[in-house]
């Protein structure tokens, strides 16, 4: 799969404390890039992060932007705009040490703000790690910041009715990301999507719920989609 940004991504280096990065709680982060769309932030108590993984998440969250809202026409999340001109228009990505196999997170917010690993390092024992579990991570979690453009996450995001959805396409567009496409994670995850998915073909999509049984109606989409029906549309 080839892939070409059509879009112009500025970055900036930040200087240190910068106000508008969020606090974790009640622990400050630290503005290390701003892009066009993205802050890129820091907790720098969790987190051992190299100025090159740095600056690879900025150039990968743009990647993401446009293959996400331009290529494949989700609606950009809430909050945010075309071109910001304004860091409350930024989608805050906080950049933190994180336990393995707990990839990132999404919140509920304007804009919305996402969570990832300070390296996804091979040697902390990611089995998707490096460049691929960042990829991986950076594209799933910004779409569900899109799907907030779609629906209020606070009152419809509940584990027993949407999870299917929400986790489902989150897990399917890693395998439609280029450069990720040929990663597999949902073959070769320590989760096992897709065994888990075929081992109870008897369980209704919108029954999978719990752990990362709401990760395997994944295979419901690729489907959906290698037969051109648009994913977008479903949301």
């Amino acid at each position: 799969m080839k892939f070409c940004l059509s879009a112009i991504s500025f970055l900036f280096i930040a200087s240190s404390g910068y106000a508008q990065c969020p606090p974790i709680g009640p622990t400050p982060t630290t503005l290390r890039i701003r892009t066009t769309h993205f802050l890129i932030c820091e907790d720098t108590t969790t987190s051992a992060a190299s100025s090159d993984y740095i600056t690879e998440v900025s150039t990968t969250a743009e990647e993401v932007w446009t293959f996400v809202v331009i290529s494949s026409g989700f609606r950009n999340p809430p909050g945010t705009v075309a071109i910001s001109t304004a860091d409350t228009q930024r989608i805050p990505i906080v950049i933190e040490g994180r336990g393995v196999g707990d990839f990132g997170s999404t919140n509920a917010a304007t804009p919305p703000r996402i969570r990832i690993d300070d390296d996804y390092a091979s040697a902390d024992g990611w089995t998707t790690s490096g460049s691929d579990g960042l990829r991986t991570t950076l594209v799933h979690e910004f779409l569900h910041a899109a799907q907030q453009a779609y629906v209020n996450p606070t009152t419809v995001w509940q584990p027993t009715t949407m999870n299917w959805v929400w986790e489902g396409t989150g897990a399917w567009i890693e395998d439609e990301f280029p450069q990720t496409d040929s990663i597999n994670t949902y073959l070769d995850s320590h989760e096992g999507y897709a065994r888990l998915f075929w081992d109870s073909p008897e369980i209704s999509l919108d029954q999978r719920v719990g752990g990362p049984v709401h990760y395997g109606p994944m295979l419901f989409y690729k489907y959906l989609t290698e037969h051109g029906i648009s994913i977008r549309q479903l949301v």
